[in-house]
Parts: C-alpha cells; structure tokens; sequence
C-alpha cells in the first residue's frame, strides 16, 4: 500500500497495488514503465525499494522516470532505506521520492533558451560580452573571439584587458564599472 501522494503520483485509485512486485492477489500496475534517466527500462528487482530490502544498501539521490501511454513522462527523486531486524538483515524497506517533473522541464526550457540566445548572438553583426555581479567577464559571442582574434579563454574575467592597450586599461576599466553599474549604455 502507498499514501495519498504516491497513488497520485502513479495515477492509481487509492488502496490498488502500487508495488512492481506483484500482490497477493497477482496483481500488478501496468499502466506505465519504471524507465532510469537515460530512458532504459528498470528491471523490478532493480527498482530502490527492492534494492534495499534485498541487500540491506540504502538507494540514495535516485532518479527514475515513469512513462505513461507510451509517452508522457513524470520524473521521480528520492531515496530508498532498508529496514533491519533484530540481527541486522533486511526485513523490508521504505522510501521518498518527489516529483521533479516541472523541476526537469525549467531547467530544459532554460537550457534551450541559453541556446537560442547564443545562436542569436552569435549570429549578431555587434560585440556581445556577458558578465557576472562582480563585473568578471564570463561570455563573449563569436563576433568579439573574431575581431579579437583570442580565445574565450583568454577573455574570460579580466582576460579581456590584454586586447586594450596599457595606457587605456584604467579608463576602459572606469567607465565599463561606471555603465554597469548605472545600467547605462556605453
């Protein structure tokens, strides 16, 4: 048996077998696939619980994917302990796992957005650099590598400054402070 969360999770009516290891009864939910993260299915004797109360190991920092309809995926996180008897063998387990299905899906849609920003600029006839709070210099998009003629390497941070001439480093220095600070184009 599971708690509320874990029949919604699994999209189950509450009191049915949410186990891969088959009921009493012989029961057994079907209607998705335990996948690992990189998509291959999970054997049941594989699953964290079962590991853990086969061997007695804890399942720690566990990701798994449950596919349902063949398609449309929820991605699990958690962690599986084994419960010991008196004599320290495994008798059972228990675990938690969360859905992190929005958490995997925000940091894709991050990832495809830092690529259309980068395709974008560096397909921009202008010098792009990208730089943190401490004013560090932690991107520049090809036009800038190519009129400079360096290696992102060698512009990160203040890798930059080499391309300036030494009379100019501590003006260019003052007014790029002075515009990222104000926000102010320069």
């Amino acid at each position: 048996p599971g708690n509320k969360s874990s029949y919604d999770v699994l999209e189950v009516p509450e009191g049915q077998n949410i186990s891969q290891t088959p009921g009493a009864d012989g029961s057994l939910s079907s209607h998705y696939k335990i996948l690992s993260s990189d998509g291959q299915p999970v054997a049941p004797h594989d699953l964290p619980l079962q590991k853990a109360a086969a061997t007695g190991a804890s399942m720690r920092d566990v990701r798994m994917d449950l596919q349902f309809d063949g398609h449309r995926v929820k991605a699990l996180f958690g962690n599986a302990e084994p419960l010991l008897d008196g004599d320290g063998q495994p008798r059972g387990a228990i675990g938690a796992f969360v859905d992190v299905t929005s958490v995997i899906d925000a940091d894709q849609a991050i990832r495809q957005a830092r690529e259309r920003f980068r395709v974008m600029a560096d397909n921009a006839p202008v010098l792009v650099r990208i730089s943190d709070a401490s004013k560090s210099a932690v991107w520049f998009n090809k036009p800038w590598l190519d009129y400079t003629g360096r290696t992102m390497e060698q512009e990160l941070g203040d890798g930059w400054n080499a391309a300036v001439h030494p009379d100019d480093v501590a003006h260019c220095r003052a007014v790029y402070a002075e515009h990222s600070d104000d926000r102010a184009p320069f």
